[in-house]
């Protein structure tokens, strides 16, 4: 985590905008087509590939800061994506994940991490993990410990839809 965290700082400039619409929200389609999720529309995403990413997004503008959290899509593939979303979480927190909506599972962790600008630092890291064809997604919003956490994220997790296959 501490890693997509540092990776998200260094990719900022090649970062851009979702496409304006009106309203509160936008509809993102992920460039491969793997999923859709409604998105406000003054945060910025980032679509370069990774090894399982999908796409980042940050946001909200905060005065001079370009952004304050991270929210990203994530997949891995798994032949039984309900067991492997359940240990990849587990790994990741040291606790059992909790039930959550639509039969996905989430996990909440507070732990410091470096910032190459300010020091170290506390974050904030929710995770949902959501089964799907081949594997599960994870979505995951990264946010100052202290700090309210934007309601993007849940609008993300309700809206979610990965492609059918």
């Amino acid at each position: 985590m501490k890693l997509v965290l540092l990776l998200a700082l260094l990719v900022l400039p090649a970062c851009k905008r979702p496409p304006a619409a009106s309203g509160g929200a936008i509809e993102y389609r992920a460039p491969d087509g793997s999923f859709t999720a409604s998105l406000p529309p003054d945060w910025k995403a980032d679509e370069a590939p990774g090894e399982t990413r999908k796409a980042v997004f940050f946001g909200p503008p905060d005065g001079a800061q370009p952004f304050t959290q991270m929210m990203g899509v994530y997949f891995h593939a798994a032949p039984e994506p309900a067991a492997a979303a359940r240990a990849h979480l587990a790994s990741e927190t040291g606790a059992a994940p909790a039930p959550a909506a639509g039969g996905a599972l989430e996990t909440v962790v507070e732990r410091e991490v470096p910032d190459p600008h300010r020091g170290p630092r506390r974050t904030v890291t929710r995770t949902v993990a959501v089964p799907s064809a081949g594997g599960f997604f994870t979505l995951v919003h990264v946010y100052p410990a202290g700090s309210r956490a934007a309601a993007s994220f849940d609008t993300l997790v309700s809206s979610f839809k990965p492609a059918a296959k």
